[in-house]
Parts: structure tokens; C-alpha cells; sequence
């Protein structure tokens, strides 16, 4: 049985003709943290050491050793490999070893241990990412196969040649996951989904599929599972509601039980995927942590969102009740990113007030207004926020088909 707690321990192993002894082996609580680049992106590029003077003051102040770093060794492979791909072992977090390290894993990991209940209980963070991968790589092939729906992105891929992709369905779970199973966790934290803006119709299944796949294979019953929403960027090559549809996914995943998602919308950089920071996502990552899987019921952790709303003023405006909305205020003078369409489903830009705690949404161009969207574009930034100072989140009011329906790959 494994002792309480704290460390290091010895742990020895005795056979007939043999005694192996393992020295500074810690017991606490172990995250796996994945997904793509924003994931993957270390400690010494963040906005907080981007000075490099801050940077040399921070890191001669890391030394940590309860909290302990491994490294998944990248691998894309065509079956469920039993071993990693390389060699990777576990290190003590040090300014050496914490400098090419998760920055949003480690700010999660710091937060948890500045809190007072978990102040003396090691950590250790599996960062196992790839930057620019898709849900798909990361989810078994028998996961996969079971959906119907994904069937086409599964034909498409089985045509190529290209056979060790990363961005191949399931290579990424076969090469960087598989080999994990057997550990005990606590539980995952997940950023990952630029790699599927596009497709946000499809992530409305593939996200879900994951998490219910992981969660299966690592037989440990409905383990935390928290995710990043992705912050604004201009996608491109996409619709600029692109990036909406696939917000639109997130949150649909909330209905798992289970979850929870670090809002992102006041911190992002609309010119750069990579929003340097990073601490404030770990430390978001955290506070869901801290209120759900450690008892802090307290820590609110989400934004104010959507509940549900009603014509008021003769049918003239709309009117939206929020919930997770104490405290609900804006930065500036008016709130940015609503709009607002008639039967004709026609969306215009529209004016919004505070009131009661909700919204009161118009337009002049709309007499009568049926729906209501909000943050419904790439580049939108939340100026809405609760007393816990956490931004509102992306929302419709409609249930209009998605422009991603027919995107399948």
C-alpha cells in the first residue's frame, strides 16, 4: 500500500537473486497534462519571462523539489505501443528542467500548492503534447470507429499514405497515451482545438469521444478532466465565426460530468495563436481544480454564461438571464460582441445594457428580434466579467444549422 503523502521514500523490490531500490520517490497527486502548442509551450517563452532580467530572478527562485516534471517523448504510430518511444524519466523541478517545461502546466501545478491544503503534497505533471495536432490523433481507433459520424474523417485518413502522422487519427494516442494507461492520475488538463477550428460541428462529437475514451482506458471511474477554451485568434483561412462553432463545442462538453473549462477570452492576442499568458490559464486551470476535485466549493471558477432569455418591451428587445453572473460588470463604457436578427435569422450588431443582473440586447434595424449571439467571432474579446473578475463566455440563443455541419475533415 502506498504510505501517506510526502517523500521522498525508498521504495524496494525484492526477488530471489535480486533487490532493486529506488531512492526519492515522492507520493501526491499526478495531472496529465495534453494537447497541442499552446500546451506544449515552455515555461522560458511566456509573457512572464519575456524581460530577461525578470526572466534570470524568476528562475534562480524555482527550486521545487515537490513537484516533479515528466516529458512524454513525442511518437505518431499506427498501433498501441506498451512503452514510450524514447528515454524520459521523472526530474525534480529546477530552473533547468523547468525552463522547456509546460508553462501552463507548471502555473496550474503552482497554484494548487500555494493553497494550504496542498501546501506539503508533491505533484507530478505528465506533459505529454504535440503542437499543431488534432482530437482525432489523440483518441483510440476503436473510440473512433464507434461514431458513426466520423467515419468519413476515418476513410479519409486510411487513404493516405502518410502513415506516422501526428495528425493521423489515433497515432497520438497510440504512441503518447497508450503507454500511460496503467499509471494512476488524478486527473488530466487538456489545451488543445486550433488544430480543429473549422470543424467545430465534428469537435461537438470528437471532444466527448475522447474524454469518454481516456476515461475508459485508464478504468479509474469519471476523473477530473479540465480544459482551456481557446482564446481569440484570426484564423485565416476560416469563416471568422469559425472559431465561435468550435467555443460552441467546449461548451456543449460541460455537460459531462466532471469537467470544467478555463475561460480565455480577456487574454488572448487576435494576431498570435499562442497568447504568452500563460500563468493566468494555468492558475484558472487551478481554481476549477481547487473548488471540484479538492473540496474548495467556495473558489468560484466560471464565467458568467448563458441560461436562457425572453422578449420584454413588446417583443422589442431581448432580455438574457445569465447564471455564475455575481458581480456582473463591464470594462469600458459599452459591452462589446452582441448581435441580434428577426425571423429571418439575418444577424446584425446590436447594443446591450446591463440590467439585474442579465442583458438587455436590441438592435434599430430589428423590430421584432428572435436570437441572440455574443462573442460569435474569432477576434472578440470579453469585457464582461463576475466579481471573481472571470470573463462571460461565448453563447446563441439559436440553434440555426452550423457552417461547419458538412466540414468532416
Amino acid at each position: 500500500a502506498p504510505p501517506p503523502a510526502g517523500g521522498p521514500y525508498e521504495l524496494a523490490i525484492a526477488g530471489k537473486e535480486a533487490r532493486v531500490v529506488y531512492n526519492d520517490v515522492m507520493v501526491g497527486e499526478v495531472w496529465l497534462c495534453s494537447g497541442q502548442s499552446n500546451m506544449q509551450w515552455s515555461m522560458n517563452q511566456s509573457l512572464e519571462f519575456e524581460n530577461e532580467e525578470e526572466r534570470e530572478k524568476y528562475f534562480s527562485a524555482i527550486n521545487n523539489p515537490r513537484l516533479r516534471l515528466f516529458t512524454v517523448p513525442q511518437s505518431a504510430i499506427e498501433k498501441p505501443a506498451s512503452d514510450l518511444a524514447g528515454a524520459a524519466a521523472w526530474e525534480e523541478c529546477t530552473p533547468s528542467t523547468v525552463a522547456e517545461f509546460s508553462a501552463v502546466a507548471y502555473f496550474f501545478a503552482k497554484a494548487l500548492q500555494e493553497h494550504h491544503t496542498l501546501h506539503d503534497i508533491p505533484i507530478g505533471l505528465i506533459d505529454s503534447s504535440w503542437g499543431g495536432t488534432p482530437a482525432e490523433a489523440w483518441t483510440s481507433r476503436e473510440a473512433l470507429e464507434a461514431q458513426e459520424s466520423l467515419r468519413p474523417l476515418l476513410e479519409h485518413w486510411d487513404a493516405s499514405e502518410d502513415k506516422r502522422s501526428p495528425d493521423r487519427p489515433a497515432n497520438l494516442y497510440n504512441g503518447m497515451i497508450a503507454p500511460l494507461v496503467p499509471l494512476s492520475i488524478r486527473g488530466v488538463i487538456w489545451y488543445q482545438g486550433e488544430a480543429n477550428v473549422g470543424r467545430g460541428s465534428q469537435y461537438k462529437t470528437l471532444f466527448p469521444n475522447l474524454i469518454n475514451d481516456w476515461r475508459r482506458r485508464f478504468d479509474q471511474g469519471n476523473f477530473p478532466f479540465y480544459f482551456v477554451q481557446l482564446a481569440p485568434y484570426r484564423y485565416g483561412n476560416h469563416d471568422p465565426r469559425a472559431l465561435a462553432e468550435l467555443w460552441d463545442a467546449q461548451d456543449d462538453v460541460l455537460e459531462l460530468p466532471n469537467t470544467g473549462m478555463a475561460p480565455s477570452l480577456d487574454i488572448g492576442n487576435p494576431a498570435d495563436i499562442h497568447p504568452r499568458n500563460k500563468e493566468t490559464v494555468g492558475r484558472r486551470l487551478a481554481r476549477i481544480a481547487l473548488a471540484e476535485t479538492f473540496g474548495q466549493t467556495e473558489l468560484p471558477f466560471r464565467g458568467p454564461a448563458f441560461h436562457d432569455f425572453e422578449t420584454i418591451d413588446d417583443g422589442s428587445k431581448i432580455l438574457i438571464h445569465l447564471e455564475f453572473a455575481k458581480g456582473l460588470h463591464k470594462h469600458g463604457d459599452t459591452i462589446n460582441g452582441f448581435s441580434i436578427c428577426g425571423a429571418d435569422g439575418e444577424f446584425v450588431p446590436a447594443e446591450a445594457q446591463l440590467r439585474d443582473g442579465g442583458l438587455v440586447v436590441w438592435s434599430k434595424e430589428i423590430e421584432n428580434p428572435a436570437h441572440v449571439r455574443f462573442l460569435w467571432d474569432d477576434t472578440a474579446q470579453a469585457n464582461l466579467f463576475n466579481a471573481a473578475g472571470l470573463p462571460a463566455s461565448p453563447f446563441r440563443t439559436d440553434d440555426f444549422e452550423m457552417l461547419s455541419a458538412n466540414e468532416n475533415y
